[in-house]
């Protein structure tokens, strides 16, 4: 299999020269004039290298190189050059650049630059597989549209609401939105607003004065303080009683916030990204969340998507967690067997991606002998049993399980939709003409309610 290298810079001629040397010599190479571009691929598709010229308007390589670094696993990167110092090449080490050219250079000195990095690096798997995730693993479509959109909006100051079930990962794509973003060596404060008390709320938010309430023994910076520079994630906004939303509302609309118990208002450079696991348009249509706030917060709307809805990377997460969890707890990395896999793509998980990282880790917590995970190792309720989804028996071959759930979740996105074929491939996470191949290859009618 070809290595996969992202190539980045400014001049296009240069560009397309470096591309047919690294082509010829077996690479696959995507090429791109915008390292902006570059860092949203890179971060969706984790290629085996990157090689970055530096100078380019807007981010630099040494930008790019201090972003990637932040990426687990980082890809290697070499970097170019016109314009050698002895402070830059320093600052490229020191970020992590694993070769250093400086043009011109001859084609044989990249080609032999690139044989030495990538012979000296293991090659990168498409998932991430030790410590925290740094962002949402999977290959489904589903995920690759959310990582696509975190991609093209991280670097902007926008507003941002991800919505999702509990458990699908909106706190992941929150950091992941932070880590991306020019606020990245800023804080990234998380908050549970539903574990605020009310009385608390514009205090723990805002700050307060010294003797300002009953309790206020000194002066207290708020969260919006401690995010300043940085990225303050709302959690479960849609629990926050509608006197909180009104000063929250009055925050982001000034851009300022005023302490309990002061008259001046301080300004604060927060980014706020919110989330949900309820509908927050029904909620505003049932008088439980302002409109007005909704609009402030969802300048960019995310849907996460439920696992049921990705069970094609339930694979690719088990491969995640199961190392994770090993090391963690000092366990041998189990291998997952096939039929453990079909298990558990028969299950409906209601919890989610966490429900399945809590199953995962507690097998390999249990786990007494051997280093495969077998399917007696995973105690799942009975598939179907308060899933909402339907029900599939034992011994069908993991392939066969997908199809099951993928018809079924489309019969169901269908008829939710009203038959609204637009509306169904949306909350499916595909686009219109994957949804009406899915139609055709399963042999769904695309012109009347599936049977």
């Amino acid at each position: 299999m070809p290595n996969r290298i992202v190539l980045i810079d400014d001049e296009a001629k240069l560009l397309r020269a470096l591309k047919r040397a690294l082509e010829l010599d077996g690479h696959e190479v995507c090429e791109f004039t915008s390292p902006d571009r570059a860092l949203a691929f890179i971060f969706e598709r984790h290629p085996a290298l990157v090689i970055s010229d530096i100078r380019m308007p807007g981010m630099t390589g040494l930008d790019l190189l201090a972003k990637l670094g932040e990426l687990h696993p980082s890809p290697p990167c070499i970097l170019m050059t016109a314009y050698s110092s002895v402070e830059t090449a320093v600052t490229a080490v020191r970020l992590g650049a694993r070769d250093y050219l400086l043009k011109p250079f001859e084609i044989e000195e990249l080609q032999a630059a690139v044989r030495r990095v990538l012979e000296a690096v293991p090659p990168p798997s498409d998932t991430i597989d030790t410590g925290s995730v740094s962002r949402p693993a999977g290959r489904s479509e589903a995920i690759r549209k959310v990582l696509d959109l975190i991609g093209r909006v991280a670097d902007t100051e926008s507003t941002v609401l991800l919505q999702g079930e509990s458990g699908t990962g909106k706190e992941l794509a929150a950091r992941t939105l932070h880590t991306l973003s020019q606020r990245a060596t800023g804080p990234f404060i998380p908050v549970n607003c539903s574990a605020i008390p009310e009385a608390l709320v514009e205090s723990e938010l805002f700050g307060h004065l010294k003797g300002s309430f009953t309790g206020a023994f000194a002066d207290k910076d708020g969260l919006f303080h401690e995010a300043a520079g940085g990225t303050l994630f709302l959690d479960e906004i849609g629990d926050l009683a509608v006197a909180s939303q009104a000063k929250l509302l009055r925050v982001l609309q000034d851009g300022s916030v005023r302490k309990v118990g002061d008259t001046r208002g301080y300004p604060v450079d927060v980014r706020i990204v919110a989330a949900s696991n309820r509908d927050l348009r029904a909620e505003c249509l049932a008088g439980r969340f302002r409109e007005d706030l909704l609009y402030r917060l969802s300048v960019v709307e995310i849907r996460m998507p439920s696992l049921r809805e990705r069970i094609e990377d339930i694979p690719d997460l088990v491969d995640v967690f199961l190392k994770r969890f090993a090391e963690r707890h000092h366990r041998p990395v189990l291998e997952p067997s096939e039929a453990a896999l079909a298990k558990l793509a028969r299950y409906a998980w209601p919890g989610n991606v966490r429900e399945l990282e809590n199953v995962i880790e507690r097998a390999v917590i249990l786990k007494r002998q051997g280093k495969e995970l077998l399917p007696d190792d995973l105690p799942l309720p009975e598939p179907g049993i308060g899933s909402g989804t339907a029900a599939i028996p034992p011994g069908v071959q993991l392939d066969e399980a997908r199809e099951r759930l993928e018809v079924d979740l489309i019969r169901r996105a269908l008829e939710a939709s009203g038959y609204n074929y637009s509306q169904a491939a949306e909350r499916l996470g595909l686009t219109r003409q994957n949804l009406h191949y899915k139609l055709k290859k399963y042999g769904l009618r695309k012109d009347s309610p599936t049977s």
